[in-house]
């Protein structure tokens, strides 16, 4: 019981530290950072993912929240953790 309390309040402390719109933002700034810090095209990232480039670039302009399936291929992709993706170490609105 204690484990499902911790991932109930782990999830509670995400969703208050910023909206989904935030969060999407966060992600699409990621996303866009990562690609161009590898001299990418969108076309040529949403092709390595399999995924259309319409659809890739919902995620990188923050339109659509990023599935965690994309995150994954993204993070083999640019061979880093999900968290650098997410930006997680911009997830605490009381970074000082």
């Amino acid at each position: 019981m204690h484990n499902k309390k911790r991932v109930i309040d782990m999830e509670t402390i995400y969703n208050n530290l910023y909206t989904k719109d935030e969060r999407k933002k966060l992600t699409a700034e990621g996303i866009k950072t990562l690609r161009q810090s590898k001299n990418l095209q969108q076309k040529e990232v949403a092709d390595a993912i399999g995924i259309a480039l319409t659809t890739y670039q919902t995620y990188e302009t923050g339109r659509t929240e990023t599935p965690i399936e994309i995150l994954v291929r993204l993070s083999f992709l640019y061979d880093v953790p999900i968290d650098i993706i997410v930006q997680r170490n911009n997830l605490s609105k009381n970074n000082d």
